[in-house]
């Protein structure tokens, strides 16, 4: 089992740009229409805010978030609120390998597995070939659960 220089995983920046986009298109319509009807707007700015803003936004800091790096035999995770952790390669317990063929190609979806946390590794993110090669290099085929 090899080690492997260092590389980075990340979210894809045109989920972010979508999200983005569709955050100002709502804000836009919301502009538009509280300039061409009368009031009251209030119900709106509430339901706009609690269910189509919010959301998306908490879903772009997410994105901006998320990174994997890998140095040598260490993986470093910071998800979330952007709480960071590291793991050896050897705490790796479990893959969840799911490989599905659609019409547009190949997409796989890892869930690695330590004994007290999880992640994600999907291959639409920035880097996951890297990782993918690293991981059928240094995790012991036994622990790879294929479906």
């Amino acid at each position: 089992m090899q080690s492997c220089n260092r590389f980075t995983i990340i979210s894809p920046p045109s989920i972010f740009n979508l999200l983005a986009f569709f955050n100002a298109l709502m804000v836009g319509l919301a502009v538009v229409y509280t300039l061409t009807t009368p009031p009251p707007h209030t119900a709106m700015y509430i339901f706009l805010f609690l269910f189509i803003i919010f959301p998306c936004a908490i879903g772009m800091l997410y994105l901006k978030i998320f990174k994997v790096t890998v140095a040598g035999r260490t993986i470093t995770v910071r998800k979330g609120l952007g709480f960071k952790y590291s793991l050896d390669i050897s705490e790796i317990e479990q893959l969840d390998w799911k490989t599905r063929f659609t019409s547009m190609g190949q997409n796989e979806k890892i869930v690695i597995r330590t004994a007290s946390k999880k992640f994600t590794i999907e291959t639409l993110m920035i880097g996951s070939d890297k990782m993918i090669a690293f991981l059928k290099e240094n995790v012991a085929e036994s622990k790879i659960r294929r479906r």
